[in-house]
């Protein structure tokens, strides 16, 4: 709730309870909780098991948001891919500031719905320096 209800709201999404509970048990198996120094801080879920990978969630408490930790996730997911001959997939709400950070990190709108962006990262581009800024 702290990390995403605000950017869902204004991007259309439904934030009642029930949906956040789905959001958040979707793909649970590929789930990581982020700790730092011995503290939960997010959430990583990345599921390996389909081509490309999706990058389904990364959540961070605001108070560890615009640290560049969002960034170094990103960027071990984008190296992680790289080695494996993989691209990586994502879906942004429309009103999340993070679509900004996808852009630099080298990912590009593929599409949109209703309530978002569909983008896309070959991670053998934006690891070699051809990130989109």
């Amino acid at each position: 709730r702290e990390t995403m209800w605000a950017h869902l709201k204004k991007s259309g999404i439904p934030v009642a309870e029930l949906e956040q509970r789905a959001r958040v048990l979707y793909r649970f198996d590929c789930a990581q909780i982020v700790s730092l120094a011995g503290h939960d801080i997010g959430l990583l879920k990345v599921c390996r098991d389909c081509e490309p990978w999706e990058l389904s969630q990364i959540q961070l408490v605001p108070d560890r948001q615009r640290k560049g930790l969002g960034r170094i996730l990103i960027e071990g997911v984008l190296t992680e891919a790289k080695t494996a001959g993989v691209a990586v997939r994502l879906h942004v709400p429309r009103a999340s500031p993070a679509r900004r950070l996808y852009a630099r990190l080298g990912f590009v709108v593929t599409g949109e719905d209703a309530l978002g962006y569909l983008m896309r990262c070959d991670a053998q581009q934006a690891q070699d320096g051809d990130r989109a800024e």
